[in-house]
């Protein structure tokens, strides 16, 4: 019988969660299943022309992009607020993001921090690159929350994924509470007062990132402008669950 890497699970039997889902769907009964990310099976109306660019003669031009395709990170670019199109990079799917991060950020041997409950996948993806899943936790009071007792109570040489994070558009920003990566501001105005001391220390911290005095005048000007970035009405209808 092959020996795999010990990188690779050592049971490849299915979890309880999964032969539990299977029993329900063997006996029919109806799910909702939360954890679906496959597009073509989420219900998604697309529109009637979507597959018509595959019979473009451009189509039949091959040109790898290790970022991804220029014109699809353009379009990216576009939806988040005109980011620079260099800026963004492309992946097959999030558990290959994450896969790439390991690499970049990590060594052999490395612990780094996850949250729990989170993505699902954490511990097999940071097995596969020869990393230690180190949890912490989230506590629910009406939002998730960060047990920072959990974070001091990590091993000393563990590493956080700290400065990896995406920096998100303003668009719709008073609906985004709380903020920042560990939640510290619980309002816009909160946000708006940390950014114009200078942000969070840390060691990550861009040094184009300064503190800017304003007058009493210039924020409550600029929290009119932050709140008018909230869409009068929710964009998105809320399922029906059965």
């Amino acid at each position: 019988m092959a020996k795999f890497s010990s990188r690779v699970p050592s049971d490849p039997r299915p979890n309880r969660l999964h032969e539990a889902l299977e029993r329900l769907r063997a006996a029919g009964r109806p799910l909702i299943d939360l954890t679906l990310s496959n597009p073509t099976k989420a219900g998604i109306d697309y529109p009637a022309d979507l597959l018509a660019p595959l019979a473009a003669r451009d189509g039949l031009r091959y040109e790898p992009s290790p970022f991804g395709l220029a014109a699809a990170r353009e379009a990216v670019a576009r939806v988040h607020g005109g980011a620079a199109p260099d800026r963004v990079v492309l992946t097959a799917s999030s558990s290959e993001a994450y896969s790439l991060l390991f690499k970049l950020l990590c060594d052999p041997g490395d612990e780094v921090l996850v949250p729990r409950p989170s993505y699902p996948l954490f511990e097999h993806l940071t097995q596969l690159e020869s990393v230690r899943a180190v949890p912490y936790d989230l506590r629910y009071h009406g939002r998730w929350e960060i047990d920072f007792e959990s974070v001091a109570a990590a091993p000393p040489e563990t590493k956080a994924l700290i400065g990896a994070f995406k920096t998100a558009s303003l668009r719709g920003v008073p609906l985004r509470a709380p903020y920042f990566h560990d939640g510290r501001a619980k309002t816009v105005e909160e946000a708006a007062d940390i950014m114009m001391k200078g942000g969070i220390p840390n060691p990550h911290l861009d040094e184009k990132l300064k503190a800017w005095p304003v007058t009493p005048e210039q924020r409550t000007q600029l929290l009119a402008f932050l709140r008018s970035l909230a869409p009068a009405s929710n964009p998105y209808a809320r399922p029906e669950v059965p």
